[in-house]
C-alpha cells in the first residue's frame, strides 16, 4: 500500500497533496507529494524537468546518509535511489509568505502573488493547534495566537541552528528569499541542500560551492535563521496587528474582508517593530544557551558559568581554527584524554613553535576546571564516559565518505554495495566505538576494523573542505 500510494496507483481516503512552490520555478516544490510525505523526484512528473531534471544519483544518497546521522529517520528510497521523507510536517515560513506578501510579487515560473487572508487565518490556526500544539493559546477561548505562532518558530529554530553548528553542520541552501522553502515552522532538518560536515575548523567554511558570496557559511546560519524568521514574521504582522486591535483577540473568518490597505499595512508596519526586537532577543539568546549547553556536554563539563565562553569555548575554538585542528575529533580526544590522563593533540597538524604554549595553557584553565566540579561534588557516579561518549560521535560523516561510496557504486556495483552498506552501518550509530576506538595498533585489528577506523579519520587531505553542489 505503501508504495502504491506514493506511486500514484492508488488513491488512499483522507490523504491530500499539499502544495509548495519553488520561487525560481513556479511548477516546481512540494506540491508532487502526499502530506507529510515527500518524495524526490516524483514519478512520472514532468515538472522535475522544468529547473532540476532527476535528481542525480549521488545527492539521493547523499541525503540519505545525511538523514541517518543526524538521527531523523525519514530516508527510504528504492534500487534506484529514489529518496522519500517523512517529517511531523512541511508547513515551511513559505507556506505563510506565499498567503501574505508584503506586495504583489512576481516569481519567476509561478506568476503574480497576492494575498490571501483567510487562508493565512486558516494555516495560522491549524499551525497553532493541530501542528505545534500550542498550550499556551486556547482557540476555543479565542485567544490571539498571531505573536505567539512567531516566537514559538523563532524558539524551535533557534535550538535547531544551536545544534547544527554544536555539531559541524553546514546546511547548504537555508532559502531566504520570498519563499522561504527550507525552514521549517517546527525547527526541523528536512531539506539539506548541498550539505557538510566541517572537518578541520573552519567557522568561515562553506558547504556548497555554488554560494560564492559565503551566504550560508557555517558562521552565518544564525544569521540566515533570523532573517527566515523576519520574513514569518512580515508575513503574519498584519494579523496581528488586527488581534491587538481588537483587545488581543483572535481574528475571526473575513478578518480583512472590510478593511483598507492602508489599515493593513499600518497594523504591518507597527508589530514589525515590536514582536520582531522579541523574537530576535529570543533567537539570539535561545541559540547562545542551547551552543553553550552543547558545548559543555562535549567537554564533559556540568556547571553552567557564562565565563566558560570566554575561557574555555572560544579560545578552544580559536586554536582549531588557527591550527586546523578536527572539529569534532578534539572534543572526542579531549573527553578520552581526561578518563585516560591522556593529553589529545594532532602533532602532524600543529606549528608546535607557537601552539604548544596557548595550548597547554588552555589545557590548564581546561583541567582546572574539571578538578573544580570534582571536588565541588558535581559528579556522579561512573557513568561519566558513557556520557561524554553520549555527546561526542565516533564516526561523523565527512564529504569524502559519500563521495568515495558513490564512486565505488560506479566502478563496481558489488564492491560499492559493500562501502554503502557499512557507511549507512556507521552513520546509522554514530556513537558505537567504531575501529576499536583507543590505543590497538592497525595490524592487529580485522580488515572490517580497519576500514571503521579509517572512516572515523579525517581522511584524504585533498577532501578537506570538499564542497557540494546543489546535484551532487
Amino acid at each position: 500500500m505503501y508504495f502504491h500510494v506514493l506511486g500514484k496507483k492508488t488513491e488512499k481516503d483522507g490523504a491530500m497533496t499539499y502544495a509548495h512552490r519553488k520561487t525560481n520555478a513556479g511548477q516546481l516544490g512540494d506540491g508532487r507529494a502526499i502530506i507529510s510525505i515527500l518524495v524526490s523526484p516524483q514519478p512520472s512528473d514532468p515538472n522535475t524537468t522544468y529547473v532540476f531534471v532527476v535528481r542525480l544519483f549521488v545527492s539521493s544518497y547523499a541525503q540519505k546518509l545525511c538523514m541517518r546521522w543526524v538521527y531523523h529517520p525519514v530516508s527510504r528510497n528504492t534500487p534506484h535511489a529514489r529518496t522519500t521523507s517523512v517529517a511531523d510536517t512541511f508547513i515551511r515560513i513559505g507556506s505563510f509568505e506565499a498567503l501574505s506578501p508584503s506586495r504583489a510579487m512576481f516569481f519567476f515560473g509561478g506568476g503574480r502573488q497576492y494575498a490571501d487572508y483567510e487562508a493565512l487565518r486558516i494555516l495560522g490556526e491549524r499551525t497553532v493547534k493541530r501542528v505545534l500544539k500550542l498550550d499556551i493559546v486556547n482557540l476555543d477561548g479565542c485567544d490571539a495566537w498571531g505573536k505567539e505562532l512567531v516566537l514559538e518558530v523563532a524558539r524551535r529554530n533557534a535550538k535547531m541552528v544551536a545544534a547544527w553548528q554544536a555539531y559541524g553542520f553546514i546546511h547548504g541552501v537555508i532559502n531566504t528569499d520570498k519563499q522561504v522553502s527550507d525552514v521549517l515552522i517546527a525547527g526541523l532538518t528536512i531539506d539539506y541542500g548541498p550539505y557538510a560536515f566541517m572537518d578541520v575548523f573552519d567557522p568561515h567554511h562553506i558547504g556548497n560551492h555554488s554560494d560564492q558570496e559565503g551566504r550560508y557559511a557555517y558562521n552565518q546560519q544564525p544569521n540566515m535563521i533570523l532573517y527566515a524568521c523576519r520574513a514569518l514574521l512580515d508575513a503574519l504582522a498584519s494579523l496581528i496587528g488586527a488581534e491587538i486591535a481588537l483587545g488581543n483577540k483572535a481574528v475571526q473568518r473575513r478578518w480583512a474582508g472590510n478593511v483598507n490597505d492602508e489599515t493593513v499595512s499600518e497594523w504591518r508596519a507597527a508589530e514589525i517593530g515590536e514582536v520582531g526586537s522579541t523574537m530576535n532577543h529570543i533567537i539570539e539568546s535561545t541559540r547562545a544557551s542551547e551552543y553553550g549547553m552543547a558545548l559543555r556536554r562535549h567537554l564533559a563539563l556540568h556547571r553552567v558559568d557564562s565565563s566558560a565562553q570566554h575561557t574555555i569555548f572560544q579560545p578552544l575554538l580559536d586554536m582549531m581554527e588557527k591550527h586546523r585542528l578536527d572539529f569534532r575529533g578534539i572534543f572526542t580526544k579531549l573527553a578520552a584524554g581526561r578518563i585516560h590522563c591522556r593529553i589529545a593533540r594532532e602533532p602532524e597538524r600543529l606549528d608546535t613553535g607557537r601552539a604548544t604554549e596557548e595550548w597547554l595553557a588552555w589545557l590548564d584553565t581546561y583541567t582546572a576546571r574539571i578538578k573544580f566540579e570534582e571536588t565541588s561534588g558535581e559528579w556522579g557516579e561512573d557513568f561519566e564516559e558513557a556520557r561524554e561518549r553520549a555527546a561526542n560521535p565516533r564516526f561523523v560523516l565527512r564529504q569524502l565518505l559519500p563521495e568515495e561510496a558513490i564512486q565505488n557504486i560506479e566502478d563496481d556495483l558489488a564492491t560499492g554495495k559493500h562501502v554503502l552498506g557499512k557507511v549507512m552501518q556507521m552513520t546509522c550509530s554514530p556513537f558505537n566505538l567504531w575501529g576499536r576506538e583507543g590505543d590497538m595498533p592497525d595490524d592487529e585489528l580485522s580488515e572490517e576494523e580497519r576500514e571503521e577506523r579509517r572512516n572515523c579519520g579525517l581522511g584524504d587531505r585533498r577532501m578537506l573542505g570538499f564542497q557540494c553542489s546543489c546535484s551532487s
